[in-house]
Formats: structure tokens, sequence, C-alpha cells
């Protein structure tokens, strides 16, 4: 049977309609299936999406081995948590002395992960000894851990020497001197900012004390440091200070390091004026020294003619 073209243009537009409805159906369907998932996703709070992502990082991160919390058998079985009586702390120290052996034995034959796994057991128990005892071996262990560019050991030692500094400041008398050995534990493992944040906290009360010795220890310290970071400014200032002790004390041989010093580094810092000016305070103290070895030499000479 022929079709006219109006019939056969309806029949098509018909077949059209109908693919077009059931098209729009079935995107509609699945807008909604889209706006229902995106309702439930907006009903999580932002907090509890906070809450997931750290969960995720953390889980990522690797355990803090100063921070494990299993019981170890080279500590004594205690009903209650006290101290380690003299006795137990004798033995305990005898072990970690071992262990410190035994990891320096394991880094000698290049086994560096497992001479930190080992060093790690003995810091977690030198705890038990006194901050005294583990700072001493923070430092020894971070030295090593800052040589073989081991920067996650560097972290998690100066994170826990940052705890014990917290501690000893928050106590009364604060110990100064251990708190100097942890800013020189620092300086070893070239954490600078908690370092110089440290030293000069600590410069303060030296000079409080007027221990003028103290004072310019932790000036040469402040002074390597900013010098070894090209901290020019900062480097100069300590240098300075530290040529006012030295020319205070009669220090000549202080005094003719401080000024070399200051010259390099106002040259360094482009300063010409003031690094010619320290070469020339070089130039006085070199004739003094002369003037002074000639008018000894003098003396000896007079009194050597007078014993005869």
């Amino acid at each position: 049977m022929s079709l006219s073209v109006n019939q056969v243009m309806s029949q098509i537009i018909s077949r059209n309609v109908g693919w077009l409805t059931n098209l729009r159906g079935r995107w509609y369907q699945k807008g909604l299936t889209v706006a229902i998932a995106l309702l439930c996703f907006l009903a999580i709070s932002p907090k509890a999406w906070a809450d997931r992502a750290t969960d995720r990082a953390d889980d990522a991160l690797p355990a803090n081995p100063l921070e494990i919390k299993e019981p170890d058998p080279l500590l004594p079985e205690m009903v209650v948590d006290r101290p380690l009586n003299p006795q137990e702390q004798a033995v305990l120290t005898t072990a970690l002395d071992e262990l410190q052996r035994q990891g320096l034995d394991k880094l000698q034959a290049g086994d560096l992960a497992g001479a930190l796994q080992i060093w790690n057991r003995e810091l977690r128990l030198r705890r038990f000894l006194g901050a005294a005892e583990e700072v001493k071996s923070l430092s020894r262990v971070g030295e090593v851990a800052w040589r073989q560019s081991e920067t996650t050991e560097v972290r998690v030692i100066t994170l826990r020497l940052q705890e014990i500094q917290k501690d000893i400041q928050a106590q009364s008398p604060v110990d100064y001197a251990l708190l100097l050995k942890i800013a020189q534990a620092y300086q070893t493992m070239r954490a600078r900012t908690p370092a110089v944040t440290l030293y000069d906290q600590l410069l303060i009360q030296a000079r409080q004390q007027q221990d003028k010795p103290l004072e310019q220890e932790i000036l040469t310290a402040l002074a390597q440091m900013h010098l070894a970071y090209f901290d020019y400014p900062n480097a100069a200032s300590a240098y300075e200070q530290l040529l006012v002790i030295a020319r205070s004390a009669g220090d000549r041989t202080s005094e003719e390091t401080d000024l070399k010093q200051l010259a390099y580094i106002y040259q360094q810092n482009k300063q010409p004026q003031q690094a010619i000016a320290m070469q020339q305070q070089l130039v006085d103290l070199y004739k003094s020294r002369t003037i002074l070895f000639q008018f000894l030499y003098s003396k000896l000479k007079w009194v050597i003619a007078m014993l005869r």
C-alpha cells in the first residue's frame, strides 16, 4: 500500500517523538539519582569530612618510632607506675649500652635501617634513666641521622627534644645546663630555628648571671650557625659582641679571630667600608703585638746583661 508524503512524514515524527520521550525519561531517572546522591553527600557535616581526611592522613604517616608503647623485656615488670630504683637503672644502662654497640655494628656493616631500628629502641628506653641521659643519646643518634640524610629520624628526634625542653622550662628551678645540651643537639642536627630560639633564651640568662664564659660560648655557637646559613647580618652582630668580650678580657687571640671573621662577613655582605675598618683594626693589633714583642725583647736583653 502506497503512502502519501504527508503520511510518511507523520510516521517519522511519531517515532522520533516516542524515542525522545523515552530518552527524556531515562535522563530524568539518572538526574534524580544524582540529585539524591548529592543530597546525601551534603548531609555529612564538614567536620565529619575533615575527620575522615585526618584519619586518612594519619594512616598514611608512619608511626613515630620513639613513641611506641609496647612493653619491652628490658624493663622490669612493675605493678604500679614508678621510677626505676638504682639497681634497676644500672641493669638497664648496661643493656642500653649494649644496644648502642649493636647499632654501631649495624651501621659499620652498611645496614643503616637496622642501626636506626636498634637505636630507636634504645632511645625509647633511655627516657627511663632521666632527661640528661635521654638528651645525650638523642643528640648522638641525631647527628648520625643528619649525616646520613635521614630526615624522618631527624624530625622525630627534634620533636622529642622539644618535648623535653618544654618539660624542663616548666620546672622550678630550670635546668639551664640541660637546656644548653638540647640547644647543642639542635645545632648538631642543623635544626636552626629551635636552636637559635633556645640559644637566645640562654644568652639572656647567661647575661643575667654575668657568666661571661657561657655568654661567649653561646655567642660563638650563634655566630657559627648564622654564618653557616649565610645570614651575614646576624653573624656580624654575634661576632661584634664577641669582639667586645675579647677586648674587655684582654684576649688578643680571640680578638684576632673575631676581627678576621668580621672582615670576611662584611666583605661577603658587600659592606666594603666595614670590611676595611676591620682590616685596619687587624693591622693595629699586629702593630701593637710587634711593639710589645720589641719591648719584652729589650727587657730580656737588659736582664741577661745584668746577670752577666
